[in-house]
């Protein structure tokens, strides 16, 4: 017995224009939007944030903040505020490993970047899985 492939019935033309009502035509309109698009959502666009520039900025941002800072002077000497912060005080009771050495880099003098040779002291240090307070206490002999 031959059975016959059914007929699929024909579908019914569909309209692609937007409805003409009010309310659809003002969420929809507007100088940046697409057909069927809500007003709320504008049209996607590229924007290009130069990064050089904003890392720039937030690194002159910083040494700003510090060069203000240091240069505020404070009513208490400083030995007394060094010796009051409980970093400073770690720092100084680390005693460096017997077989400490000093990465092998150029020394600060002022004629280049100050913020790539502290990273680059501090990538080095990482380098040897070294301690912060290890850090803090073997940069100073890195500047001129």
């Amino acid at each position: 017995m031959e059975t016959s492939p059914t007929a699929t019935p024909p579908l019914a033309p569909v309209s692609l224009t937007p409805p003409s009502t009010p309310q659809f035509h003002s969420l929809t309109s507007g100088p940046n939007l697409h057909w069927g698009q809500p007003s709320w959502m504008p049209t996607p666009m590229l924007v290009e944030i130069p990064v050089l520039s904003l890392k720039q900025q937030l690194e002159d941002m910083i040494g700003h903040k510090i060069a203000d800072a240091m240069s505020k002077k404070s009513s208490r000497p400083q030995s007394m505020v060094l010796e009051e912060d409980h970093f400073f005080l770690k720092v100084m009771a680390v005693l460096l490993p017997l077989d400490f050495e000093q990465p092998e880099m150029e020394n600060y003098d002022g004629s280049f970047d100050h913020i790539d040779h502290l990273r680059t002291f501090v990538y080095l240090m990482r380098l040897r899985a070294t301690h912060d307070a290890i850090i803090c206490r073997a940069f100073p002999p890195t500047l001129r």
